[in-house]
Formats: C-alpha cells, structure tokens, sequence
C-alpha cells in the first residue's frame, strides 16, 4: 500500500482530518515534482485543489501549495506562499529551500544566493 492510498484510506475514516489532506496533496506534489508517474498534471491539479481549501489552516498546507504553484510556473506566487509557510513554522527548512529555487525560475539567483548562509573562516 502506497502512502497516497494510507492517506486516501484516512480520509474515508475522517474526511475532514486535515493532516491526511495535506498527506495526500504532499504525495501528489511531490510525484509531479519528480515526474515519478505519468499521470503527474493530474495529480497536481488534485493537489492543487486540496491546498486551496487547506491553506488557511497550517504551515504544511502553505507550503504544498507553493511547490504546487512553483511546479506550474507561478513562482512569484509561490515564493509568497513559501513565506507565509515560514511565518507559521519558521523551522520549517524545506519551504526557506524551495524560496531559493523559486526565485532562480524568474531570473532572480543573486536574491536567491542572499539567502545562503555564509561560511565562517
């Protein structure tokens, strides 16, 4: 049993448990993002629709949904859902890498080379 089917199975216990929607737009994500399956626009599109009615509610949802704006060429978007990720869990690393990769998709590295830190000594 994958992880999309546990997620999915979740939801026909609880279908308002919001950390197996965010599970479940989170495997769609991140398979449209390695173009691990063939079917990838279509999970992204569901995982799209998922985050949307999530967003407001966590850290995790924003941050889905800037990979999943990201990967559809929105990245001004994404970047600013990334961040508004990071100002519910700024811990969360994952989203401060992903702002790295969506200011390199318009043209903007030397923002994104700010962002790393600097070595001492």
């Amino acid at each position: 049993m994958s992880a999309r089917d546990c997620f999915r199975r979740a939801l026909e216990i609880d279908p308002d448990h919001v950390d197996s929607m965010v599970g479940l737009a989170m495997a769609d994500t991140i398979a449209a993002l390695t173009d691990a399956f063939e079917d990838g626009p279509e999970r992204i599109a569901e995982a799209e629709k998922l985050v949307l009615a999530l967003a407001p509610r966590g850290s995790m949802a924003h941050y889905c949904f800037g990979l999943v704006l990201l990967r559809t060429g929105r990245a001004e978007r994404a970047i600013d859902e990334l961040k508004q990720a990071l100002s519910l869990d700024p811990n969360l690393v994952f989203a401060h890498a992903h702002i790295g990769f969506a200011k390199i998709a318009p043209g903007r590295a030397e923002e994104a080379e700010a962002l790393l830190p600097r070595r001492c000594g």
